[in-house]
């Protein structure tokens, strides 16, 4: 079986990735069984590959924006910048909660202006976040820039 680190295994979890494939979407499911110490995922050979973390990245990025004040709460609202997208569940203010929900990239991009650069390599390098890498665009490198985790990293 493949090694996750320090000669831990990884289970296959070919449920998972029969889930994925037939989702239409690309991915892979890394789980972590705390209570007995015991890792599953659909691609064992891939979880200490790094990927551009896209969407995951609204969980990190969430945490530094609580953590640094850009917004005092989940509750307070983003401001929509008034441009019309295609998902029109988007086109509003939105507060953090249903920001994360609805994967509202343009909210995100703005809050992380506001972090700021400094503020979010700060962070990214207190947890050991990937490569650590957001050179480029503050609010794409996430996105279209260097910045790389593993499913690994991210649990």
């Amino acid at each position: 079986m493949p090694q996750v680190s320090h000669g831990e295994t990884i289970k296959p979890l070919p449920e998972a990735r029969e889930l994925i494939a037939r989702a239409g979407y690309g991915g892979q499911m890394l789980i972590y069984d705390e209570a007995q110490d015991t890792w599953w995922a659909s691609e064992p050979d891939a979880v200490n590959q790094r990927y551009i973390p896209a969407s995951t990245f609204k969980i990190m990025s969430s945490l530094v924006i609580l953590e640094a004040g850009t917004l005092p709460d989940t509750q307070t609202l983003i401001p929509w910048d008034g441009v019309t997208r295609s998902r029109s569940v988007i086109n509003q203010d939105l507060n953090l909660r249903d920001a994360f929900q609805y994967s509202a990239l343009p909210h995100y991009q703005q809050l992380v202006r506001q972090t700021g650069a400094e503020t979010m390599q700060k962070y990214i390098d207190l947890t050991g976040y990937g490569n650590r890498d957001i050179s480029g665009r503050v609010d794409l490198f996430w996105i279209l820039g260097p910045l790389r985790i593993s499913p690994r990293e991210q649990i």
